[in-house]
């Protein structure tokens, strides 16, 4: 069988030489079909993940999603390279490179990485192609990331994690549901559905999956819900690894 990562290069692969016409048109077209003099709307390179060494043999894998990759290595260009991407997650991710970048999220997960030394976290993104400026990306760019590169239920599928946690927010399900299926909401006694909630997906009802915010907002509302004497959502975060990590 072939490796993991071996597998996952196959998937990229399969869709690079499409994807990369899709990608350079669209950049030189605006979303009306005009020239495009705006580069921070230029589609940036996707999002091509791959794991460690360690990943196979871990205890417990989570797959974590944030919204979109904002300005991943700029926009998409002729010599952009598929292992050129892969090293960038390598460096930036693997390589902990993260642990520089001045940001609520990362500074979030360095925290939930250290804490749980037994679990293997990867970081995927539910918008696998930014632009090339922050935010969510223009519909057309999403629709075409949905048509030419909807793999985000192959990289599941080849990585198999034990758990998905997505802090991208209640108004982002609609992306979970166009790149990965449809779901039910599970409520979590304590929280109303748009802070924290387990998803039930429907065509894949054994894959764990839960949701809430982005650690930005998280951060923001953490004294507000200790004033109201509420639990902390990070809080019951980390009871949920922890109930993955020895139940398995």
């Amino acid at each position: 069988m072939k490796k993991l990562n071996d597998q996952l290069l196959d998937l990229y692969l399969s869709k690079w030489s499409q994807l990369r016409g899709v990608l350079l048109s669209y950049n030189d077209k605006d979303e009306e079909g005009n020239e495009n003099d705006d580069s921070e709307d230029d589609a940036t390179h996707p999002l091509l993940i791959k794991v460690n060494g360690n990943f196979p043999f871990a205890k417990s894998r989570i797959m974590f999603f944030g919204k979109e990759t904002n300005t991943w290595y700029k926009e998409f260009v002729e010599n952009s390279s598929i292992d050129n991407i892969l090293k960038g997650y390598d460096e930036f991710y693997l390589k902990k490179g993260f642990e520089t970048y001045n940001s609520p999220f990362w500074h979030y997960f360095k925290a939930l990485i250290d804490r749980f030394e037994d679990v293997e976290f990867f970081w995927n993104n539910l918008l696998k192609i930014g632009k090339n400026s922050s935010g969510t990306p223009q519909r057309g760019l999403i629709n075409e990331t949905e048509k030419h590169f909807n793999v985000i239920m192959d990289e599941i599928c080849i990585l198999k994690p034990s758990l998905l946690l997505f802090f991208t927010g209640p108004l982002y399900d609609q992306y979970i549901k166009r790149f990965i299926g449809e779901f039910k909401i599970k409520e979590v006694v304590g929280f109303c559905k748009n802070e924290f909630c387990e998803i039930i997906f429907v065509d894949n009802p054994d894959l764990k999956a839960f949701r809430t915010y982005h650690p930005q907002y998280l951060n923001m509302i953490k004294r507000k819900r200790e004033r109201e004497n509420k639990q902390d959502i990070t809080t019951q975060i980390y009871s949920v690894i922890e109930d993955q990590l020895y139940n398995e």
